[in-house]
């Protein structure tokens, strides 16, 4: 008797826990780390996250990728970046960076410095806090340096960034805006 109320609990909280991550698009807590949390995606090179962005990626870069995140400061962390990187260049020295997505706190009173090639996707809120959704692009070289090879295969697939779309759709509690509509946003 004891098994089976046991096997019954146990599967009553996996349903409750699976149930509560269901609603996280609508009521997602402001750990900034899980904003890149995966759901089920239908392509490799469709990419939805349980706020309920969704990326996707162009065909040309198809088992060719790596994906990373970086969330910081570690004791109160503001920012967390996607980052979607060239698969030889990354193994091979860590660079390959094709672009960053990423989600910057707004503190009232403080501005937002970003670069004038990259761009503002919307405004995202949760749990009375506000981030800045932004896509950008490497501004330096982002290949293994001196081999031809590594080179060719970061080049062919940066040549394709513009074709990266950012679907907000959705992602409950966000605003699609520009810099120009947030007067806090600086450009460096």
């Amino acid at each position: 008797m004891k098994k089976v109320f046991l096997c019954f609990a146990v599967t009553l909280i996996l349903l409750l826990c699976g149930a509560c991550g269901k609603t996280l698009k609508g009521n997602m807590d402001t750990d900034i780390s899980r904003f890149w949390e995966e759901e089920t995606s239908d392509t490799e090179n469709t990419l939805k996250f349980i706020t309920g962005l969704e990326v996707i990626l162009p065909d040309s870069w198809n088992g060719k990728t790596v994906y990373d995140v970086e969330t910081g400061p570690e004791n109160a962390p503001a920012s967390t970046t996607f980052i979607v990187s060239e698969k030889t260049n990354a193994e091979a020295d860590g660079s390959g960076v094709l672009c960053y997505l990423s989600f910057y706190l707004h503190e009232a009173g403080e501005e937002q410095y970003i670069f004038e090639t990259d761009k503002v996707l919307g405004l995202y809120e949760q749990g009375g806090k506000q981030y800045v959704l932004v896509l950008e692009l490497p501004r330096e070289m982002m290949y293994v340096e001196g081999n031809a090879e590594l080179r060719a295969n970061y080049e062919a697939l940066s040549a394709y960034t513009d074709l990266i779309q950012v679907k907000t759709d959705e992602m409950s509690d966000f605003t699609e805006c520009s810099a120009d509509d947030l007067e806090w946003i600086e450009f460096l």
